[in-house]
């Protein structure tokens, strides 16, 4: 679906702009004006689009609709995105504020907290996937399209219930509209009301994410386990969290060695 979309955006968008009207007229300096025209997205997002692009070009070449003119395709150097976490502290205070928030606050919220959840994810949760016998959660709807479970704690669980009674037993856990990228929208804007409400820099469920994956492999679960847990198509995808790790085991190596107690 990405790769369609970055096409269709490409032709119907950017080759009008600049009045390129055939496949030949493309060439390398349309390409550049391409990034250039881009440069407001993430290195990676434009990556993705260029590769979409060049894939698209040899498609054609391939079929004779386009002359091959040594095209370049020079991807952008991309920084490894920084793993930030909620601390403690703030955990608890985020808590205590959805307490008095509206039962869609609480359930979202403590959702994100407990299972890692991504916000679409989250909004593609039907009612008829919640086993309320065994306290999970299947996810037809995946980023990755690999269904999963998730799971949750009784509290949790009452606070589901609730919501669905509110909602009239609909087909969807969040909101009854059937466009979901609406409801993911509503949801990070619950995110960004409760990070102003706290006074915080950061506060989203990719940051909640980032530190249920933190917790759980702080609190001993082999990193296979969290690696599945998350949704991950590969080990090396959850091996990122493990530096965060390292730096307690740095403090421990360092404070408890032979050598410190002499």
């Amino acid at each position: 679906m990405f790769f369609i979309n970055s096409i269709i955006l490409f032709i119907n968008t950017f080759f009008k702009s600049i009045k390129i009207n055939y496949f030949n007229d493309i060439d390398n300096l349309a390409i550049e004006k391409y990034i250039n025209y881009e440069s407001c997205n993430k290195p990676k997002t434009i990556n993705k689009r260029i590769k979409a692009i060049e894939t698209l070009i040899n498609y054609l070449i391939e079929l004779n609709l386009m002359e091959h003119k040594n095209f370049k395709f020079k991807k952008l150097s991309e920084v490894k995105p920084k793993i930030e976490i909620v601390d403690k502290d703030t955990l608890h205070e985020v808590i205590e504020t959805v307490k008095l928030k509206p039962l869609i606050y609480q359930v979202i919220i403590l959702l994100s907290i407990q299972t890692g959840i991504r916000r679409n994810e989250l909004a593609n949760i039907k009612v008829k996937n919640i086993n309320f016998k065994e306290n999970s959660i299947f996810l037809e709807f995946t980023k990755t399209n690999n269904p999963r479970f998730i799971f949750i704690d009784d509290f949790l669980k009452g606070l589901i219930l609730k919501l669905i009674n509110q909602n009239n037993q609909k087909e969807y856990l969040i909101g009854n509209v059937l466009n979901r990228e609406t409801i993911a929208n509503q949801i990070t804007r619950i995110f960004y009301k409760l990070k102003r409400e706290l006074n915080l820099e950061k506060f989203s469920s990719h940051q909640l994410r980032h530190t249920y994956a933190t917790y759980l492999l702080k609190n001993g679960v082999d990193i296979h386990s969290v690696s599945k847990l998350l949704g991950h198509t590969s080990i090396q995808m959850t091996q990122r969290y493990l530096h965060v790790n390292n730096n307690d085991l740095k403090k421990k190596s360092i404070s408890c060695n032979p050598l410190s107690s002499l």
